[in-house]
């Protein structure tokens, strides 16, 4: 797999580039939609998720281990609901909805104790 050097980089603008064509860690990107700076929907020929930048990733409670363990990557079927929720300030548009609530129900239902600590971490950020 490339290298995706962007996020490890310390420029937080850096990750504005287009990632299309890019390896991810679900095949090579196809088609990409920035959902808020610093956070991409990527889809591939079978599979995809989203892409976080560095200061994105860095926000997600270190409870939280997903399935690629890796904070950067958060794949469509389950683990993606935590940067929905978590960043859901910043989405303003997935699929042309908003789906925090379906987003958090699943959650809710897949692992509450990863909803516990985005609703601690949300409050701590509130703050």
């Amino acid at each position: 797999m490339r290298a995706i050097n962007w996020l490890n980089d310390d420029d937080e603008e850096a990750h504005r580039f287009e990632i299309e064509g890019i390896d991810t860690p679900w095949g090579r990107a196809q088609h990409t939609k920035e959902l808020a700076p610093g956070i991409t929907l990527v889809s591939t020929s079978s599979h995809g998720g989203i892409i976080l930048d560095k200061a994105h990733a860095r926000r997600i409670p270190k409870s939280i281990v997903n399935w690629l363990n890796n904070e950067y990557f958060w794949e469509e079927d389950c683990d993606i609901v935590v940067p929905l929720i978590l960043f859901n300030s910043e989405i303003t548009e997935v699929q042309g909805t908003n789906d925090v609530e379906l987003a958090t129900e699943m959650l809710r239902n897949y692992n509450n104790d990863w909803l516990n600590a985005i609703n601690r971490q949300l409050a701590k950020e509130s703050k």
